[in-house]
């Protein structure tokens, strides 16, 4: 995280501040996630993964906004169906190609 922020031009502190969105609340580094990650009872299999980085309107709901800026972080976006607050009743490729449409458009790529 610190890599993607610094390459992003902004400096950021480490650990990540109070209101940083966790399953285990605030901690002070990523030991809980990493532990939480490598436990196998809680691997799933799933064809369309989803979510991961849901678009919200504050940081405490996701981890993205309308305009698929990261909260928190200057200069990064997410594109991709992680974003998608909830799974596509239909294609799930034809809706990652409508969010990067969307993007590219905003950014002026079309």
């Amino acid at each position: 995280m610190k890599e993607v922020a610094n390459a992003a031009g902004e400096f950021v502190i480490f650990p990540p501040a109070s209101d940083y969105p966790s399953p285990f609340g605030p901690a002070p580094d990523d030991s809980l996630l990493l532990a939480d990650a490598k436990n196998n009872a809680n691997l799933a299999i799933q064809s369309h993964i989803t979510g991961t980085t849901r678009m919200a309107t504050s940081i405490s709901e996701g981890v993205v906004n309308g305009d698929l800026d990261v909260f928190g972080l200057k200069n990064i976006k997410i594109c991709n169906l992680g974003v998608a607050p909830v799974p596509p009743d239909g294609n799930p490729c034809l809706a990652t190609y409508y969010i990067a449409m969307n993007l590219a458009n905003k950014l002026g790529a079309l």
